[in-house]
């Protein structure tokens, strides 16, 4: 806008009167180019950490599976407990239990994670699959109620084991790993013993580590939904 002003000598009021609307249009087509020039470069920027996250990644999965052959047998020391705060519930079981492992054995570091909260998951993965799920489900979008029949309808359609659009689909375990690249460093570097689930997000990833890379690091997940879904359903666990 500075910019503008200067160009087209904009700094009195008369200036502004005797402005051209093909002036104004083409002010407001610059403004709009710029905005999408800065999007796309966002994107690229975004793009190229995650690039960079994701060969991190491979180096610290590669180092946490050599590690772990001099920690077998050991006793439990760390418990990293895993949930998603997409509802209350996955978080309120995730939180009993840390509070229940403190209590029998306080010398046991537990540390209680939340996959849908800064800085373990990006904020793109946030947005649409707490931020605006809670908002499909509510009625609060354009849709209504519609978005949560049509929320009822894809979870009904998904729970089938067999059925590739379950977590167990390559493609999309990929795109979740890309934008959960920080919680799978959180994972390499803490090396728990043992990590417990109360939300399927988490174990679809750590699943997937421990068959194609060896991961050997057990892990529990606790159904906190009222019908175990497909979702649940990730091997090994």
């Amino acid at each position: 806008t500075f910019g503008f002003i200067v160009i087209f000598d904009l700094w009195t009021w008369r200036a502004w009167k005797q402005l051209y609307a093909s002036e104004v249009l083409v002010w407001i087509v610059f403004i709009f180019l710029s905005l999408i020039l800065a999007k796309v470069l966002a994107t690229v920027v975004h793009l190229l950490v995650t690039c960079w996250k994701i060969r991190q990644y491979r180096a610290l999965i590669h180092t946490a599976v050599h590690d772990q052959e001099c920690r077998e047998g050991s006793r439990v020391r760390k418990v990293l407990i895993c949930h998603a705060s997409v509802g209350s519930g996955h978080s309120r079981a995730a939180q009993a239990l840390a509070s229940s492992l403190h209590r029998l054995d306080p010398s046991v570091e537990v540390r209680l994670v939340d996959l849908m909260e800064p800085p373990y998951a990006d904020r793109t993965l946030i947005y649409f699959y707490k931020d605006w799920y809670l908002r499909l489900v509510g009625g609060q979008t354009a849709c209504g109620e519609l978005g949560g029949h049509f929320v009822g309808f894809l979870f009904d359609r998904a729970n089938n084991v067999g059925d590739s659009f379950t977590g167990g689909n390559a493609l999309q375990r990929r795109i979740t790993q890309s934008f959960l690249l920080n919680f799978l460093q959180l994972v390499c570097e803490m090396k728990p013993d043992i990590l417990v689930h109360t939300h399927f997000l988490a174990p679809e990833l750590v699943a997937s580590l421990r068959r194609r890379h060896g991961l050997k690091v057990p892990q529990v997940t606790v159904v906190t939904d009222m019908d175990v879904h497909a979702w649940w359903f990730q091997q090994p666990t």
